[in-house]
């Protein structure tokens, strides 16, 4: 049954891949396309260039910040090379999922189901920035789409705290109680508010912030004037529909949002262009940089053992239940 599901998941990402590159093919003119980057301003591309290599950094702060509060203190040098090769993990893993490498990835830290909880409390603070731009962007541009998604993720995310706090049911079974111990370690880190958790919701705001300014940089690089307010409205909603688990990475989807979100501010041609320098920049080229760190992390008896990207990860013996 497993097997079944997760090929025909891999069947309906593939379809979804093939389909929207097809309505990509039929919309763009390549022509336009491809003169974008013909015309376009390398300076202005290399200072947005700039922006990739301050991503990991903030990450990497941020993954350190997030250990501290689970009594783990690791050096930031360590946690900048296990994030990046997490980009690369995320390379080929939907919605971001490719972080669950970092479960392998510390081997001092045996208590992996504390990293795991780590990884939970780490994207929570992304869509609770996230939800909020975006909110706000829709407010701004009077986007209902924007407003219903920004509000929708933050009244999950509030309601799922709020329940993880309420619930005291105990369940018999041993993994089940186990995932519960998980989930509710993740989402308890933002019930107990303090000094170290605002630091690290202020640097997933500088994170997408800045993602949002190098957009914009890019938009100014291949000839697309679009305000930076508008980047910053926009954005956010297309990383969001880009963390759905549909396609590896996103792609296909980010490419598309970005698309049709921009097409009242900007030829479709410099959208496409811009979404897939973001692309390239801020995934391919940390992924390439993460690869480096592979054997440091893994021995040859765990590169054997570590199935994560075939789904075949067993949880239990992960956990040790």
């Amino acid at each position: 049954m497993k097997k079944y599901l997760i090929k025909n998941y891999r069947f309906i990402s593939i379809l979804l891949v093939i389909l929207i590159f097809w309505y990509l093919f039929n919309f763009i003119d390549w022509k336009k396309f491809f003169n974008v980057f013909v015309e376009a301003k390398i300076s202005i591309f290399i200072l947005g260039l700039f922006f990739s290599f301050l991503w990991p950094l903030i990450s990497a702060l941020r993954w350190q910040k997030i250990l501290i509060r689970f009594n783990f203190n690791i050096k930031f040098i360590e946690s900048l090379k296990i994030t990046l090769f997490a980009f690369s993990a995320n390379l080929f893993a939907p919605a971001k999922s490719g972080d669950l490498v970092k479960i392998f990835a510390h081997k001092n830290i045996r208590n992996k189901s504390s990293l795991f909880s780590g990884i939970i409390s780490d994207r929570i603070s992304d869509l609770l920035v996230l939800s909020i731009l975006t909110f706000i962007g829709g407010i701004y541009l009077k986007n209902n789409l924007g407003i219903i998604i920004g509000t929708l993720i933050f009244v999950v995310i509030l309601s799922l705290i709020l329940l993880n706090l309420l619930l005291k049911h105990k369940f018999k079974n041993r993994f089940i109680k186990k995932i519960r111990i998980i989930f509710y370690n993740g989402l308890n880190f933002y019930s107990n508010f303090s000094k170290n958790i605002l630091i690290i919701i202020f640097l997933s705001f500088i994170n997408w912030t800045l993602a949002s300014i190098q957009i914009w940089v890019f938009f100014l690089a291949f000839g697309g004037n679009v305000p930076l307010l508008i980047v910053i409205s926009l954005f956010p909603i297309s990383v969001i529909l880009s963390l759905m688990p549909l396609t590896p990475s996103g792609l296909g989807v980010r490419e598309v949002s970005f698309v049709y979100l921009f097409m009242l501010y900007s030829d479709p041609q410099v959208n496409l262009a811009v979404s897939i320098s973001y692309f390239v920049t801020n995934s391919i080229l940390p992924a390439l940089l993460g690869i480096n760190f592979l054997n440091e992390f893994f021995d040859q008896k765990n590169i054997k053992n570590f199935k994560i990207f075939k789904n075949k990860v067993d949880i239990k013996k992960l956990l040790k239940i």
